[in-house]
């Protein structure tokens, strides 16, 4: 069960030289859980080529940072974090989303009760932010965000993540198809940016199709993520990244 059991969750994120600022975004992200400062740890792993990761990483409470070679497969990438991981609860974030400070108390609650070894959460429903226009929506129920996999550590060990070098979240939940999914739908934004590796959605392109299939959210971005994160994703709008 790691050197914590479920006292202590790990979070690992992989990240490249060309993700810079959602990085530092992200670690943003990572200071303002709620989640005690001593019952969690962020696991940097970065493929990128110069030490600006290190940089951005220095100092940070709760945050190791880890190096692997260019242009390592993803999953390669997540399998290394978790094979250094402290924690007993293992969980993955996405360098360029975002995550409410109640989100890893949030997700630590779901696997109340589950069996050591058999706790498998995600969020079933979440926002979208379309950031070249700026629009903000719900998926609605029923959907399995691969930004959220939070499991026990002996669930990683009987199947980790495929050395893989896209797809790796909906490969994990193929290896492992028992889980409970939370419906908390703001505590959670997965950010279209326009170099996302997910592009296509049953035969069209994703951007167009959230744009016209999801509904909008009735709240404000700024209401949802803060002002200093609305300012960050609010820079990218009308942008073609």
């Amino acid at each position: 069960m790691g050197e914590h059991g479920r006292d202590f969750v790990s979070v690992v994120v992989a990240t490249g030289a060309d993700r810079r600022q959602f990085l530092e975004q992200l670690l943003r992200c990572w200071a303002h859980q709620d989640l005690a400062p001593g019952a969690r740890e962020l696991i940097v792993v970065d493929d990128g080529d110069d030490d600006t990761g290190a940089r951005i990483c220095d100092g940070r409470q709760g945050v190791r940072y880890m190096r692997v070679p260019a242009a390592t497969l993803l999953g390669d990438k997540l399998n290394t974090g978790f094979a250094a991981a402290r924690g007993g609860v293992l969980a993955k974030w996405d360098d360029d989303d975002w995550y409410a400070p109640r989100y890893l108390s949030t997700a630590l609650g779901a696997l109340t009760g589950a069996a050591a070894g058999t706790g498998f959460a995600l969020w079933g429903e979440y926002l979208v932010l379309l950031a070249a226009a700026g629009t903000l929506h719900t998926t609605g129920p029923g959907h399995k965000a691969g930004n959220t996999l939070t499991f026990d550590r002996d669930l990683w060990l009987a199947a980790p993540f495929r050395s893989l070098p896209s797809r790796v979240d909906s490969a994990f939940i193929e290896d492992h198809p028992r889980f409970v999914a939370v419906d908390d739908a703001d505590a959670v934004v997965v950010v279209r940016h326009g170099a996302n590796t997910w592009t296509e959605f049953k035969g069209i392109e994703v951007d167009p199709y959230i744009a016209g299939s999801l509904r909008r959210w009735p709240v404000p971005l700024a209401d949802v993520v803060g002002p200093e994160a609305a300012a960050f994703y609010q820079a990218m709008r009308g942008k073609k990244r």
